[in-house]
């Protein structure tokens, strides 16, 4: 998915963008951690306010 919630890699399997949900394909560390974007829109997202999407992620694996 992207930001707008558009589907555009189903079906595919790897790392999720911590951001959007679609299919990481970019590593960004926080604190010592890993974690996967897919675009460099998303990893700028990240970089500027990465408590909040580490949150969001947590959460969401939390109910998977």
């Amino acid at each position: 998915m992207t930001k707008e919630g558009v589907a555009f890699a189903s079906g595919t399997t790897g790392p999720e963008c911590i951001v959007s949900g679609g299919l990481g394909t970019m590593q960004v560390s926080y604190q010592g951690k890993t974690y996967y974007v897919c675009c460099s829109g998303c990893r700028d997202e990240f970089r500027a306010n990465p408590e909040k999407y580490i949150k969001e992620y947590e959460a969401k694996q939390k109910k998977k």
